[in-house]
């Protein structure tokens, strides 16, 4: 089964890395799915794209980035992640550690 992680960034240049780290760690520990992370930076002002770029460009799981030209909302940002991933199933999550990497393997089950 290959599920995609839907990721919406807007200015979280002070938590991507922590988010990723945290995130690599649980989807490398959870056996028999393969993984997508389609991150969608919707229009940052930050350097959330850089950071974006480097860890796609690092990332031992397929991994996707999709930039918007401005602010279009996180539903619009959701919604073409959605759009663009392949997997069998989709968990969408924001950036901004408001929804745990920890919780995935539970969502998962």
């Amino acid at each position: 089964m290959k599920v995609s992680l839907v990721i919406s960034v807007f200015n979280e240049e002070d938590v991507l890395h922590l988010f990723w780290k945290e995130l690599s760690e649980v989807i490398s520990q959870i056996q028999n799915v393969s993984f997508e992370v389609v991150f969608v930076n919707d229009g940052s002002s930050d350097s959330s794209q850089s950071i974006l770029q480097d860890i796609q460009k690092n990332a031992s799981v397929e991994t996707q980035v999709i930039e918007f030209s401005r602010n279009f909302g996180h539903e619009a940002a959701m919604i073409a992640g959605i759009d663009y991933s392949s997997g069998d199933a989709v968990i969408c999550m924001d950036a901004d550690l408001q929804h745990p990497p920890s919780v995935l393997p539970d969502l998962i089950a």
